[in-house]
């Protein structure tokens, strides 16, 4: 049986010039890495709950023209980075998890996101296309800090 929210899966990994550590020490902080994204605008921290976030995000949808937008962000940290659970418009939710590890020697580590995304079924292929191109640019900017 069909759903009119379907969910949808997402994973990326990708190499970077850097310890272990170092990478996890940016996952840990959830304020930097959230800054990371392309579409990103502003992080608030809940100031009563430090493992939420409100994020506005400015997506463009076509050309030029932007949509602004803003959803809440949880954040559960874990040894080797972290998950991050969001719901946004129109019912739109995603889990996604961000992990690191060692590489093939000690100056270099892969970093692995795995998302799932839940979302109404006529704006799915821009949620995932949108979702693919900011986390492609996450995991760059990420990179480009070392």
């Amino acid at each position: 049986m069909w759903s009119f929210f379907p969910t949808r899966s997402l994973m990326l990994t990708q190499a970077i010039n850097a310890n272990p550590e170092a990478v996890i020490a940016v996952l840990h902080d959830p304020r930097v890495f959230l800054s990371l994204g392309p579409y990103v605008s502003e992080v608030t921290l809940d100031a009563s709950d430090p493992s939420q976030f409100t994020i506005t995000d400015s997506i463009p949808v076509i050309g030029s023209f932007r949509v602004k937008t803003t959803y809440k962000v949880s954040i559960e940290i874990h040894a080797d980075g972290f998950t991050g659970s969001s719901a946004a418009g129109v019912r739109t939710k995603t889990k996604s998890n961000f992990s690191a590890k060692a590489g093939k020697d000690n100056n270099t580590t892969e970093v692995t996101q795995n998302s799932m995304v839940t979302g109404f079924l006529i704006l799915m292929p821009f949620i995932m296309s949108t979702m693919k191109t900011a986390h492609i640019s996450i995991l760059d900017n990420l990179a480009s800090k070392f």
